[in-house]
């Protein structure tokens, strides 16, 4: 696990090249405290920072194979790498390191870009072959590492993180209107855009091969679509539970202290469950003095159930007053809350351990999100033509409890979303549990003048939905399933859990992310996944009965989440209405001063989504006065 930049430009009088790889190289270094190296070749730049958790003393990098053809710089594991160097042997390849990166040089030079399927693993990584001088970078199939690049008239760059590439390609800081509206609807920017307008993201299980300074290829190697099993459940329970260790013991390969995050919910505790077969785990936790946030007490429950060593911590709420700076990581407005504790989490573990397991992946995997129950119960209602009377039944119940219960109005996100979601078709009903600014809400907000006013009826994010749910024509969860996980697990999950990470020299392994796994889950019927009466992870809960009680689950889901709209209406109130009021002109070209007026003044008390939308705000107004970001 580390961090990784290069170049490779048209002219050689491109100015201070050298000079600004560096330093790039020096922002990554919160990545890899561990080492760093360069290399340089005429037009050709790499740069590395190494998180030594493999072959410590041998797996320094850039590194060069023993035939000196290809150089890579690599951030991530390959877990499969011992079969695979094995086999390299028999081809008569010569290895002076322990290391996962040598095994990957050598399968890039024996049989190029067509190696990479034999990778399983999660990855970003530049190789250059010297013979041609060609590039080939690629991005792991499910995009737990990120890789962002810059294609310009000097040439093309890479990076692991934005700021290093803004530094490193010295591209404008104009703002992406496209990327703005996504991240306005969906609190991040997925792929393939950028907040920036010159940078975009390289999609998941995607490559490019880059020459002389231009990509000459950009294409997929993988994409999520299993053929479907025919499996009796008896069986399909025994493959799960054997693929899911299997994965896990993958990610037991370590040469340094190695631990797990623990939130007492079923992925993590499945997760520590087959660690501790394994031998002794140390766990850690994070709290809320909130008992509505609180989990804690479940995870302690786990914990002294695996009997793990368990360690735990409370976060305060002025822990979000060090938000900016620790967003700053991220180069570009992303506000899904739950980073801010995951910060802290890896932080307070970091002090212990090196490389942590998660339960990243079970929900998009094993169908575990709410609001699968929702859309498919509003399938079901569309089959059976029930959806309209449906919709005027809830509405004239709405209303009535909204005379019975004053306190009606002020009812959660979820609550509200599915109740608009009844009102959509797909995959606008997909959206309506994601999106922070509903049409309602844009009308509202956004300035009639500005660059977003033609996203106000329709925004961008509708159409990127779409593109991925209509790849299924068949089973919904499924549709549901893989929009997601070409979306919101690489665009919000895993965006975050990298950087979070990853700022305190932390690695972060998901067994759930083995495309195995996940390739098998999906691939067997949906009923497995979900119980008729719509709860998630039947399978899992079912498969692992054995080691964990179902009943040590029987409790609402509560998502790694914090008291957000509590903080927001009262400690930390003051702080983000100054900054939104104090924000950057070209702020108030995207927005109506008014409308944001009254979005400040209006009361948050518990409401969710209100508390998102300032919060959303608040970032978006900190990261362009930080960045200098502006809009074309």
């Amino acid at each position: 696990m580390c961090g990784i930049a290069g170049y490779s430009i048209k002219e050689n009088s491109f100015p201070g090249t050298q000079r600004r790889l560096e330093k790039a190289s020096s922002l990554l270094s919160h990545r890899g405290p561990d080492g760093s190296g360069i290399y340089f070749d005429n037009r050709i730049g790499l740069a590395h920072r190494r998180l030594a958790i493999i072959d410590i003393v041998g797996g320094s990098q850039p590194l060069t194979d023993a035939t000196g053809k290809i150089t890579v710089v690599f951030n991530g594991e390959i877990y499969n790498f011992s079969e695979l160097k094995h086999d390299l042997e028999k081809r008569e390849c010569v290895f002076t390191t322990r290391s996962d990166t040598e095994v990957l040089a050598n399968i890039i030079r024996i049989y190029g870009k067509a190696g990479i399927e034999k990778l399983k693993g999660m990855f970003a990584f530049c190789a250059l072959n010297h013979n041609s001088k060609r590039m080939l970078v690629v991005r792991d199939r499910l995009g737990v590492k990120p890789l962002f690049y810059v294609e310009n008239s000097s040439g093309f760059f890479f990076a692991s993180e934005i700021p290093a590439l803004l530094t490193l390609s010295g591209c404008d800081r104009k703002i992406d209107p496209e990327a703005l509206d996504l991240y306005l609807s969906l609190r991040y920017v997925p792929h393939p855009f950028c907040a920036f307008e010159e940078i975009r993201r390289l999609p998941p299980g995607h490559l490019l091969e880059v020459e002389k300074g231009k990509i000459i290829n950009n294409a997929p190697f993988w994409s999520m679509n299993p053929a479907k099993r025919n499996m009796d459940y008896r069986q399909a329970c025994i493959e799960t539970k054997e693929r899911f260790d299997q994965a896990v013991v993958r990610r037991l390969v370590s040469d340094v202290p190695l631990g797990a995050f623990l939130s007492g919910g079923i992925d993590s505790s499945l997760t520590v469950a087959s660690m501790v077969l394994r031998g002794p785990v140390k766990t850690f936790s994070i709290g809320f003095e909130d008992e509505r946030f609180n989990e804690l007490p479940y995870a302690r429950q786990i914990a002294d159930h695996l009997k793990t060593d368990h360690h735990e911590f409370y976060l305060p709420a002025d822990s979000l007053l060090k938000a900016p700076e620790i967003l700053a990581l991220f180069g570009e407005p992303f506000s899904n809350e739950t980073a801010i504790p995951l910060y802290f989490l890896s932080k307070f573990a970091s002090g212990e351990v090196k490389v942590a397991l998660t339960g990243d992946g079970g929900d998009e995997a094993f169908g575990g999100y709410k609001r699968y129950g929702h859309c498919l119960f509003i399938k079901r209602l569309e089959r059976l033509f029930l959806r309209r009377p449906y919709c005027r039944l809830r509405k004239t119940s709405t209303w009535a409890e909204s005379i019975l219960n004053r306190r009606r109005k002020k009812k959660s996100f979820p609550a509200r979303s599915a109740d608009r979601a009844l009102l959509l078709n797909q995959p606008m009903r997909y959206l309506a549990f994601l999106e922070l600014f509903p049409s309602n809400s844009r009308k509202l907000l956004f300035n009639p003048r500005g660059p977003l006013a033609g996203k106000i009826v329709h925004p961008t994010a509708v159409d990127l939905i779409g593109s991925f749910y209509n790849r299924i024509n068949d089973d919904e969860l499924d549709r549901l399933q893989i929009t997601d996980i070409n979306t919101y697990l690489p665009g919000d999950i895993l965006f975050y859990s990298d950087h979070m990470s990853m700022a305190h020299g932390l690695e972060l392994r998901s067994p759930f992310l083995d495309h195995d796994v996940l390739e098998f889950a999906l691939s067997l019927p949906s009923k497995y996944r979900m119980t008729t009466d719509r709860k998630g992870k039947r399978i899992l809960r079912d498969a692992f009965s054995d080691r964990i009680s179902k009943t040590m689950f029987e409790r609402p889901k509560k998502g790694f989440s914090i008291p957000l709209a509590r903080w927001i209406g009262g400690p930390l109130k003051n702080r983000v209405q100054e900054v939104i009021m104090d924000a950057p002109d070209d702020f108030y070209r995207l927005f109506e001063k008014q409308g944001v007026s009254n979005l400040l003044s209006s009361e948050i008390g518990r409401d969710g989504l209100k508390a998102r939308q300032l919060w959303s705000l608040f970032i978006l107004a900190k990261w362009m006065a930080r960045f200098k970001a502006v809009l074309p």
